[in-house]
């Protein structure tokens, strides 16, 4: 049984101690703890006891008024004084641990601590109890740095294998600072340390919890798509801004700052219905409860920050593995669209009709001027050809997609004895596009064409703008009467599903009339690979 023990300063920084006052656990210099223990026969029994320190000062430790623990060198000055060793067990010999009354003093130091607000935890024990307890701390420490790396590898594998999506990268690099804050915090549990570790890892340790403050906030953005993680430049300057605000902070208002940006991150997702924010709000509810509200006094100090972690990964994990399966969900469904749309122009490209109109505009030209006729068949075979080759890929060179589409508007020219040409501008030869989504677009702008009589001229051009780049087809006949409404057909909706299938939601898609004729506008980001 160990009563209380008493404290008080020797020596104080700036101020000599005096047991005239009231004594605070607050200040540096060198101190005294003093207390009775009582030892009972049934604790002595087939028992070795022990006595273990885990503090971060240089103290000695006297029993019975001998000294049998020195650790470092507890000393009237800076200079004098040196560190020791963290979490050192001594046993005590069968005299020491003999039933009775013993005293305990010890003696600390802490001139070269750098927060003068004293701690540490004195164990007097069964020796193989606080073995267990060291073996206990091993254990949560490798569950912990277990679950940091399987997540690491699952969110890494999901970046590079899904669409490079960035907040799988986000949380990956907040697993990576985690594994290395648990290394360098937890590493007296492995291995034996200087005091000095402490010290030493001091501003390490801070710029790690900042690089993971500023993650964390980033994937935050990035997975609820707040406006700051649009593009990857965005991205990269709103972390690294936030680096440099939580370095520029001590921790304490860094750790407050941190959690009032998370805070109002998640109430916005909530409040734009956000996919994932009641989890992300129910995960920020359970570790706001562990750690502050006191759920449950048994768990203190590092403990409440393994369980907050484990809280936040098995959380957040949830939420992405939601999000991906929804993801698939989606992706297959446009796939499934996509190739229904495919047949439907399949077969519009070679139903009877349009085999008929073609077939009499050669019969026509033979007539008339057989080497038109021989360009027309040599065009409707060209047309054939690449639609039979490309019908069944997600994407194309763009130089293909531009050849299919003059193919097509000089069959029409030949067939409706009017002029249809197409003006290419900045085309890349690089850039790659879904199959017959430019022939989609000129064929409604051939069949909506307003005065079919004078022809048309299509004209692509292609831009980049904000990191994205920019296909504007326009055309300079269809025309169509500005108070009507425009009914998507077939055709739109085939584009919109292609576009969905290999872009996700990287990409927009515009239409509409002009003074001059008819416009369509197709924006796709260019990280998202394609077109």
């Amino acid at each position: 049984m160990l009563d209380k023990l008493a404290f008080r300063w020797l020596e104080k920084e700036n101020k000599a101690g005096s047991n005239d006052e009231p004594e605070s656990f607050y200040g540096i210099g060198k101190g005294l703890l003093v207390g009775q223990v009582e030892i009972l026969d049934s604790v002595t029994a087939n028992r070795q006891l022990a006595i273990c320190g885990e503090i971060g000062y240089a103290y000695s430790v006297f029993w019975d008024g001998d000294c049998i623990l020195k650790n470092g060198n507890p000393a009237s000055s800076k200079a004098e004084e040196q560190y020791g060793r963290f979490f050192l067990p001594i046993h005590l010999t069968s005299q020491q641990s003999a039933p009775g009354l013993h005293t305990i003093e010890i003696y600390f130091s802490n001139w070269n601590a750098t927060n003068k607000a004293l701690y540490g935890v004195f164990y007097l024990g069964d020796y193989s109890t606080i073995l267990k307890a060291v073996y206990q701390g091993q254990t949560i420490v490798y569950f912990l740095l277990g679950i940091c790396f399987i997540t690491l590898i699952l969110n890494l594998s999901l970046f590079i294998g899904f669409d490079r999506e960035p907040q799988y990268l986000m949380f990956a690099v907040m697993c990576i600072l985690l594994l290395m804050l648990t290394l360098i915090t937890y590493y007296w549990v492995f291995n034996a340390v200087d005091l000095s570790f402490s010290d030493k890892t001091a501003t390490l340790l801070t710029s790690l919890q900042a690089a993971f403050y500023a993650a964390t906030v980033s994937f935050l953005g990035c997975h609820f798509s707040h406006p700051f993680t649009r593009d990857w430049k965005s991205l990269s300057l709103s972390t690294a801004s936030l680096l440099i605000v939580f370095m520029l902070l001590n921790n304490k208002a860094a750790f407050l700052l941190f959690l009032m940006i998370c805070l109002l991150l998640i109430i916005w997702a909530v409040y734009k219905s956000r996919e994932g924010s009641l989890i992300a709000l129910t995960a920020a509810a359970s570790i706001f409860s562990l750690n502050f509200i006191g759920v449950n006094e048994s768990i203190h100090g590092n403990e409440q920050i393994v369980y907050s972690v484990i809280l936040l990964i098995i959380f957040t994990n949830f939420s992405l593995v939601k999000r991906f399966s929804r993801n698939e969900y989606l992706r297959k469904e446009a796939q499934l669209r996509s190739a229904s749309l495919e047949n439907e122009l399949l077969k519009k490209s070679i139903q009877p009709h349009y085999l008929m109109n073609s077939l009499n505009s050669i019969s026509v030209w033979l007539r008339k001027k057989p080497e038109n006729a021989i360009e027309l068949i040599g065009a409707l075979a060209e047309e054939f050809r690449i639609i039979s080759s490309v019908s069944d890929l997600k994407l194309i060179p763009l130089d293909e997609e531009l050849a299919l589409c003059r193919a097509h508007l000089k069959i029409m020219s030949y067939r409706k004895g009017v002029t249809y040409t197409l003006e290419s501008k900045n085309t890349d030869a690089s850039l790659q596009i879904p199959p017959l989504v430019l022939h989609t677009l000129i064929e409604n702008g051939i069949t909506h064409c307003t005065d079919s009589a004078k022809g048309c001229h299509f004209k692509l051009e292609v831009f980049k703008e904000n990191e994205r780049i920019h296909y504007r087809l326009f055309n300079n006949c269809s025309n169509p009467d500005k108070s009507t409404v425009y009914q998507e057909g077939t055709g739109y909706s085939y584009i919109k599903s292609r576009l969905k299938e290999n872009f996700a939601d990287n990409w927009q898609f515009t239409y509409g009339s002009t003074s001059a004729g008819w416009q369509v506008d197709i924006k796709i980001k260019e990280q998202s690979g394609g077109l």
